[in-house]
């Protein structure tokens, strides 16, 4: 066997390899049957195989699928974690990619039948891939309605996108999977919140479907106005604040804030506070919290 050939194909795929290429680099075929059926060579999806130990991520992944599915372009949440390995994506079991004429799905690939238009592809570390735009709207349409909340509020917080683009990739989409929902999403990013992090909070409460609540609220007491509140349950008489990063940037701002709280307070409504870490890492929290608050409200 030329182990130099095998050394050079494995390095260049991420470790991934198939049965025919290392057949071609001189190893018998019995020799190929006897690695696999002894677990020297590990089986990541359809064709593509490591060698024992190697570790096994979305990179792997999407090379054994690339290897085993002619012409395929890697799709959707699998585009996306390799853009971007710190998207917060659930584990699905299965790398995603786009292909014509494929008759069934190999081992742990997941075959969309369609065509990823030219101006949609990239090439990344020699994979062809949906652009990440275009894989983020792919995924929020695809994901389960947790999942895709958590990528959305992920991506606004990030600014991984804008608005227009977002806007027009999802305009190309009218008649495909899951585009009522990109449409709300185009809605929220637009107009639904004087922020960023609200934007993702009225992604939550709407998931939830936790009614009740108007935003960017100009609270009066008596003739003066006394705050302007992000979120506000009249009913339950209950305030949910989103704290910026920058929420207390001075002194006075901070001094400013207790003073709003306070008179808040003595005017007999409850305030909730949350953070962006709350909003992208604990999402069913944050609405587990407000709905509690609520029903004790009501319990009065």
């Amino acid at each position: 066997m030329d182990g130099n050939k095998f050394a050079w194909i494995c390095s260049s795929q991420a470790g991934v390899f198939t049965r025919g290429q290392a057949i071609a680099c001189g190893l018998s075929s019995k020799k190929a049957t006897d690695s696999i059926k002894n677990g020297y060579w590990q089986r990541v999806a359809g064709r593509g195989f490591v060698l024992r130990g190697t570790p096994v991520g979305i990179a792997q992944g999407a090379w054994a699928a690339a290897l085993s599915v002619p012409r395929a372009v890697i799709w959707g949440p699998s585009a996306l974690g390799l853009h971007d390995p710190q998207t917060p994506l659930p584990r699905l079991g299965v790398i995603l990619v786009a292909a014509e004429g494929v008759m069934r799905d190999p081992v742990r690939i997941k075959v969309r039948r369609i065509a990823i238009p030219p101006d949609e592809r990239d090439m990344l570390r020699g994979l062809t891939v949906q652009r990440r735009t275009a894989a983020l709207v792919d995924s929020l349409a695809w994901l389960d309605n947790a999942s895709a909340d958590r990528l959305f509020a992920w991506a606004v917080a990030r600014d991984v996108v804008t608005h227009d683009l977002f806007a027009s990739t999802v305009a190309g989409r009218a008649r495909s999977r899951g585009h009522c929902r990109l449409a709300a999403y185009c809605e929220m990013f637009r107009a639904g919140a004087a922020s960023k992090l609200e934007v993702i909070a009225h992604a939550i409460l709407r998931r939830r479907k936790i009614t009740g609540w108007d935003t960017n609220v100009s609270i009066r007491i008596g003739s003066g106005l006394l705050a302007r509140v992000d979120i506000l349950f009249r009913a339950a008489k209950l305030i949910v604040e989103i704290d910026g990063f920058a929420a207390h940037s001075s002194k006075e701002a901070f001094q400013k804030d207790r003073t709003r709280q306070n008179a808040l307070i003595a005017a007999g409504y409850q305030i909730l506070r949350f953070t962006w870490d709350d909003l992208v890492s604990r999402p069913d929290q944050f609405a587990d919290a407000i709905e509690h608050q609520i029903r004790n409200n009501s319990a009065r």
